[in-house]
């Protein structure tokens, strides 16, 4: 049951094109799954300096999956890790953008708010943050000094995405003229209650009154 979700980033070159990320994160694989015997990569996702979401450890995405990225923590939370160094270099824009994204789909998923203080306690007893930093549960550096200075832009972001209004479905209606509108208007607001069920939609001629906008007849 996802509390938290922790801000990592792997310490890897800041300099890397977009065609060299998925070799990096094959890496980062490796290192986590043989190397340190986890079985899989650590973190549950992963950005990269231009945006990019990846997934990280298996088990599906919009599941509450255990990684290995905060240790005393993994049951509890999700962890996303920055590709990059942040102690040496400042976060890209667009990377601490999809963090914001990530986090406020993660916790839609799960029921729990963007900010504020979360039920699970830091080792020095105090609450953790909704969006915390490795270094909070962690003796670490991690994510950097100038990523973890991010971390309340990524919690109001994510809290503003998670309170937008959802967009409304739409559909663009229309006749042959503005009768055949009206009735097609009018047959979708009133829709039958049963498959296969009959309704009339009545339309008032226009024959005997102007139209002000076309100066003439609404209809013949």
């Amino acid at each position: 049951n996802i509390q938290v979700g922790f801000v990592h980033h792997t310490v890897d070159t800041n300099d890397y094109t977009a065609d060299q990320v998925p070799a990096m994160i094959r890496g980062i694989y490796a290192y986590h799954a043989q190397t340190l015997g986890w079985g899989d990569i650590g973190y549950n996702f992963l950005i990269d300096r231009f945006g990019r979401t990846w997934e990280g450890r298996a088990g599906g995405m919009d599941k509450p999956v255990i990684g290995g990225q905060t240790y005393g923590y993994n049951a509890e939370s999700t962890g996303v890790a920055a590709i990059g160094n942040f102690d040496i270099a400042a976060a890209p824009q667009a990377m601490t953008d999809a963090f914001k994204q990530i986090f406020a789909w993660k916790f839609s998923l799960a029921g729990i708010p963007a900010t504020g203080a979360s039920p699970v306690l830091a080792p020095n007893g105090s609450p953790l943050q909704r969006v915390s930093g490795h270094r909070d549960a962690y003796a670490t550096a991690c994510p950097g000094q100038y990523l973890y200075a991010k971390l309340p832009e990524i919690r109001d972001g994510a809290a503003a995405i998670m309170s937008a209004p959802a967009a409304l479905p739409f559909a663009r209606l229309a006749g042959a003229d503005r009768y055949g509108t009206a009735v097609a208007i009018s047959a979708s607001g009133f829709q039958p209650q049963s498959p296969g069920a009959k309704f009339a939609v009545t339309v008032a001629s226009g024959a005997n009154f102007p139209d002000a906008l076309a100066a003439g007849p609404v209809a013949a």
